[in-house]
């Protein structure tokens, strides 16, 4: 049986890493026969370089990175790096976590067993969410407005296209229950199925 990757497209603050930590959790507890999961979100790589160079890993300082990769090697060398990864990854699932670029869709669609998630949220939901997470720098205090604004930059502007593709859209606008309720009706439709 082929590895099964799964692709998540969404805007910030969504939910998809709420949606990558389930689907591990839940692989170890109910699917005894597939119990590897694995994840990799395409700022993994963004981060390492960062790291390396001593900046500090910000939202905008993620989005001028890749943008600066792309002017000097090409609009796929993000996607082949993640590619890349996942060719080594010993693992039943891959979860592929940042999907936004039509490269990175393209590269999802190439696995012979695979699906593309779209996660999405009502702005100001997502916005309040990532003010309380705070997981990139300068996030806790970002204003509405600055929110709003990093979503009309280049790398954000493909995701709700992409995300009219998707095998699977998952509104999450509703309590946590019922974001853990969608994402256990996926598992059971599409990954229990897809790992037969």
């Amino acid at each position: 049986m082929a590895k099964l990757v799964i692709g998540l497209v969404g805007e910030k603050g969504g939910g998809k890493g709420k949606f990558t930590e389930l689907i591990k959790e839940w692989a170890k507890i109910v699917t005894c026969k597939f119990p590897t999961v694995k994840s990799t979100r395409f700022s993994d790589v963004l981060n390492d370089i960062l790291k390396i160079l001593s900046v500090s890993p910000s939202r905008e300082n993620l989005q001028k990175l890749v943008l600066n990769l792309k002017n000097a090697y090409g609009p796929d060398i993000l996607t082949n790096a993640v590619h890349n990864r996942v060719l080594n990854e010993e693992s039943d699932i891959v979860i592929l976590d940042g999907i936004r670029w039509p490269t990175d869709e393209q590269m999802l669609r190439k696995f012979p067993n695979n699906i593309l998630v779209y996660i999405t949220a009502d702005a100001k939901i997502r916005y309040e969410r990532t003010k309380i997470r705070g997981e990139k720098a300068g996030e806790s205090e970002a204003s509405f407005e600055q929110f709003q604004k990093e979503e009309q930059v280049e790398t954000e502007i493909f995701i709700p296209q992409i995300g009219s593709r998707a095998d699977i859209k998952i509104r999450n606008n509703g309590t946590i229950e019922e974001f853990e309720d969608e994402i256990r009706n996926f598992y059971e439709q599409y990954i229990k199925k897809a790992l037969r």
